[in-house]
């Protein structure tokens, strides 16, 4: 069944009417390798350094082997269940 958006718009008129609310999503906050590894670690999932590909930037998490915007994916899978900002390596200074 198709929407149109009038029929969007009422339904989120409803939704508000019945005292619903819709909250904004907070902004992405800028990261670092060292923030996303310990976010990590925080939350109970192991995560550490590949000695032998640390100038390639490899991590070892839950015994794979990958790259820091892979850690950036699994940090980010849960502070958006946890309804928390994202990290975004693009913002980096």
């Amino acid at each position: 069944m198709r929407m149109n958006r009038q029929d969007t718009s009422a339904l989120i008129d409803g939704f508000l009417s019945r005292g619903g609310s819709i909250k904004k999503l907070p902004e992405a906050l800028p990261t670092t390798a060292g923030e996303v590894v310990q976010y990590l670690k925080s939350q109970k999932v192991d995560v550490g350094f590949e000695s032998d590909k640390i100038a390639d930037g490899k991590f070892i998490c839950d015994g794979d082997v990958i790259d820091l915007q892979g850690l950036v994916q699994i940090a980010n899978r849960l502070r958006r269940r946890q309804r928390r900002p994202v990290f975004d390596l693009s913002l980096r200074g």
